[in-house]
């Protein structure tokens, strides 16, 4: 049996309920930066070794998620974080244009910031719109990585802390 994600997710409407109900506790009990899979563009991967995965009529297009909920992922434990669609991987993306290894995340010093580098030249990976060629880049409050057809966005605790407050607002009845 392969093994499981390392890293903990949550869907961004739930944790926006929970910062919301117990804000003090959920500050202390979430200080870590936060990488976001935004809704957008789906194209389920499929895996040979699940067999009740299958195709679509329409030959496995893309799925439309503009209106979906962001998965958010906390990046608590400081050490390298392999991203992409393998189960292998601390952060999964199930996503057909993701490579089963695709980026790879580290701790910048001894801060709490992060790097990202992509694991091959034949990755797709953008950081703000400018290919990531190999080499290791630092992930600054709202950046947006682009690996295949996902788009991640890196929150460090205060934005996270805006962005749940922003989705809060959204929630709320109009008066």
């Amino acid at each position: 049996m392969g093994r499981m994600a390392a890293v903990r997710a949550f869907l961004l409407s739930l944790l926006s309920v929970r910062y919301h109900s117990e804000k003090g506790t959920f500050v202390r009990s979430f200080p870590h930066p936060w990488l976001i899979w935004e809704p957008g563009l789906w194209q389920p991967a499929q895996s040979a070794a699940d067999p009740t995965q299958t195709q679509g009529a329409g030959g496995g297009g893309h799925h439309p998620q503009s209106t979906g909920d962001a998965l958010c992922f906390e990046l608590a434990e400081r050490r390298a974080l392999k991203v992409g669609r393998a189960r292998s991987c601390d952060i999964q993306l199930n996503d057909a244009t993701v490579s089963r290894e695709h980026l790879l995340l580290e701790p910048e010093g001894l801060g709490s910031g992060w790097l990202a580098r992509p694991t091959t030249s034949k990755n797709t990976t953008d950081l703000n719109g400018i290919r990531l060629s190999g080499q290791s880049l630092p992930l600054r409050a709202g950046d947006q990585l682009r690996l295949g057809d996902v788009i991640c966005t890196y929150n460090p605790h205060a934005a996270m802390l805006e962005r749940l407050e922003g989705q809060i607002r959204k929630l709320q009845p109009k008066r």
